[in-house]
């Protein structure tokens, strides 16, 4: 498959997530947005409801732990050492990585699949097609089918773009609007147009742009599904057929395929480079994801690979990251009544209190069997105590991706919308745009009411719209085009 995904992974290695950014969570109110961030991935009956988004905005005392926590991610002294690490880091894994995401989308059968199926249907079965295809959209249930994922997680509804989505009512009620899906007739009409829009001499991108970037996740799943029915080809090998290169290439076939399925295949790329792991696109995916996320990953990436991921993390990571990968996920204790005080000493004398070196596990450990809330409480009584902000002491004591990984865990506890929007700068931060790290993330969020979340967040954080920002940085706004912002 192919070309579309050349340089899937071209700009990955962003050290500078959590240290570009350092001044990224001063707004005292910041903190109190994450606490219990909730998780959303529905089963697939669940599509049209988001009743499960839980309020995140905590009580009175998550005040004065923010008014406390203001500074906790102010450490000037590491912006520098991360910027330089992560120029190092860029270029020598953009080199090699198209090589290995040559075959990104591809299924054991899909190419040669493709080829026979297509010449098929090309002609006389299309009326028999369009039958398929109201056939295919009738009945509710398969609006949730996803191939062969769908059988082991049932419906991810695409909701899994929410992650951990802090919420009030009014979000509520934009999740509720935003949730509707396509009717059969719609369904039946989309797929038509991009059946035509990708035949004959030439590619209506136009067509492309207006369907893949005007539906929400959930209706490309109804449209994903009755392609597939109705000319026996999956949607995205229909597109890859067309050969349409570069980024937007990229940007189509991404979302031609359920967000889940974007996940799983975005891990198994990072895992399997020739030139080694790209840590970056894990800690991306991984760090801050609610356990229910976490479990539906892991089941997506043995339903598509039939190879566990904790496994490919063994073989393809070494070193304290690998412990921390594996660390986040196994299954949390879930120990409401854990001992704060006891948590920041031995914090305190695993890092600073350490006479030399530092003692990683215990920073592991803490850091990834904690709840949100927990957590924040942790990094508010450290404050307290030794009058440091709890980031500052990662900054100090870590480095490399090890470092950005713990960093992002305690940021996303935090205020897991804000760490969002610092990723989509760190994108498009610096002389050379990450456009493949872009993409990963306008697809990954495009869920309207996280985006809109997201968008306000980076408007208070760096005075410019998401949008102007991206324009600015781009030649072809390809992701303006495709209606995603």
């Amino acid at each position: 498959m192919s070309d579309n995904f050349s340089n899937a992974f071209e700009g990955e290695n962003d050290v500078q997530e959590s240290d570009n950014l350092s001044n990224a969570f001063e707004d005292e109110n910041d903190v109190q947005a994450s606490d219990n961030l909730s998780n959303v991935l529905e089963d697939e009956n669940n599509v049209q409801t988001s009743d499960n988004l839980s309020n995140t905005f905590e009580n009175e005392n998550d005040v004065q732990e923010s008014d406390n926590l203001s500074n906790a991610l102010e450490d000037e002294n590491d912006v520098q050492a991360s910027d330089n690490l992560s120029n190092a880091l860029e270029d020598e894994n953009d080199v090699q990585a198209s090589d290995n995401l040559s075959n990104t989308f591809e299924n054991e059968n899909d190419v040669q699949e493709s080829d026979n199926l297509s010449n098929a249907v090309e002609d006389e079965n299309d009326v028999q097609a369009s039958d398929n295809l109201s056939n295919a959209v009738e009945d509710e249930n398969d609006v949730q089918a996803s191939d062969n994922l769908s059988n082991t997680l049932e419906v991810e509804n695409d909701v899994q773009a929410l992650d951990n989505l802090s919420t009030t009512s009014q979000v509520k009620n934009d999740v509720k609007s935003s949730d509707s899906l396509l009717t059969a007739f719609e369904v039946e009409n989309d797929v038509k147009a991009i059946r035509n829009a990708t035949r004959g001499a030439g590619t209506d991108f136009q067509v492309l742009i207006d369907i893949l970037g005007g539906r929400t996740p959930q209706q490309m799943v109804q449209i994903i599904n009755g392609y597939k029915k109705a000319y026996e080809i999956s949607l995205i090998d229909s597109l890859n057929k067309e050969l349409i290169l570069g980024n937007f290439g990229y940007l189509c076939s991404a979302l031609a395929i359920p967000i889940l399925e974007y996940d799983v295949i975005c891990l198994h790329e990072a895992l399997y480079r020739l030139i080694g792991a790209n840590d970056s696109v894990l800690i991306e995916i991984l760090v801050g994801r609610t356990e229910k996320d976490i479990s539906i990953i892991k089941a997506g990436y043995y339903a598509k690979y039939t190879k566990e991921l904790e496994e490919d993390i063994k073989e393809h990571i070494h070193g304290d990251l690998k412990t921390l990968f594996l660390a986040i996920l196994a299954k949390k204790e879930h120990n409401e009544e854990f001992n704060c005080e006891e948590d920041v000493e031995v914090l305190y004398q695993a890092g600073e209190g350490k006479r030399w070196g530092h003692k990683k596990v215990d920073f592991i450990k803490i850091l990834t069997q904690r709840t949100d809330k927990q957590l924040n409480k942790i990094f508010y009584e450290y404050e307290k105590k030794y009058e440091k902000p709890f980031l500052s002491v990662i900054r100090n004591k870590f480095h490399g991706h090890f470092q950005v990984a713990l960093a992002n865990i305690a940021k996303s506890a935090m205020n897991r919308i804000q760490l969002i929007a610092e990723l989509f700068e760190n994108a498009v931060y610096g002389i050379d745009t990450k456009h493949t790290k872009l993409i990963r993330l306008v697809v990954r969020h495009r869920y309207p009411p996280l985006m809109k979340l997201i968008k306000e967040a980076y408007l208070n954080l760096y005075g410019i719209t998401l949008e102007e920002r991206i324009t600015s940085e781009l030649e072809i706004f390809d992701i303006y085009k495709m209606k995603l912002l």
